[in-house]
Parts: structure tokens; C-alpha cells; sequence
């Protein structure tokens, strides 16, 4: 059954058919290849598949710390909003959060 030219069913069909020219060429190539050629490509995939996965272990956990400094500092500007509610000094708003004065004063400046 002819596929007219250009259709997603052509483009998938193209897709298979590299995907198995790909497949067929690296066999190929393995068999050239010195038993410790290949045992030294095999390394380096494995090397190489190991990066990846602690690279994006780095990633999973510089964005756990990086959402918990956020959720921190979100606790401390929500305690600081009720210490001001409550007329606190700015003095002891900035011993219990951390926060800035600056910080403080543009908290302060939004429940006016």
C-alpha cells in the first residue's frame, strides 16, 4: 500500500527504517571490533550511562535544597507578617526570621 509522501505514517515508517539501519550498523561494527576493543566501548557506554544518571542525581537533590530554601523562606515571611500584625519590633522580627529589615519593611509596606 503506497504512503503518500510527507504523512506522520511516512515520517514514522522513515524513523523505523533508520532506526534499523542504526541498529544493524553498530552489530556490524561490534563484530569488527578486537574482543577488547569492544570489552573498552562497553566501558566507556557503561562510564557514560553512569555520568548521566549521577548528573541527574546532582540535579534531584539541588532541587530538593533549593525548594526547601524556598519553603524556609516563605515560613519566615509568613512568621514575620503575623509578628507585625501583632506590632512586634522590627528588631525581634529580625532575631526570630532571619529576615532582612529591608525584607521586613516591604512585608510591612503590603499590609498597609
Amino acid at each position: 500500500v503506497p504512503v503518500p509522501e510527507g504523512s506522520q505514517f511516512a515520517l514514522l515508517q522513515k524513523k523505523a527504517e533508520l532506526s534499523k539501519f542504526t541498529e544493524e550498523f553498530l552489530v556490524s561494527e561490534a563484530m569488527k571490533m578486537s574482543d577488547r576493543e569492544y570489552e573498552l566501548y562497553v566501558e566507556k557506554k557503561h562510564a557514560r550511562a553512569e555520568g548521566l544518571e549521577e548528573g541527574r542525581a546532582e540535579g534531584r537533590e539541588e532541587g530538593r535544597a533549593e525548594g526547601r530554601a524556598e519553603g524556609a523562606d516563605a515560613k519566615a515571611r509568613e512568621m514575620a507578617k503575623k509578628m507585625l500584625e501583632k506590632n512586634k519590633p522590627i528588631e525581634e522580627i529580625i532575631e526570630f526570621t532571619g529576615l532582612t529589615e529591608s525584607d521586613i519593611l516591604t512585608i510591612k509596606a503590603t499590609l498597609s
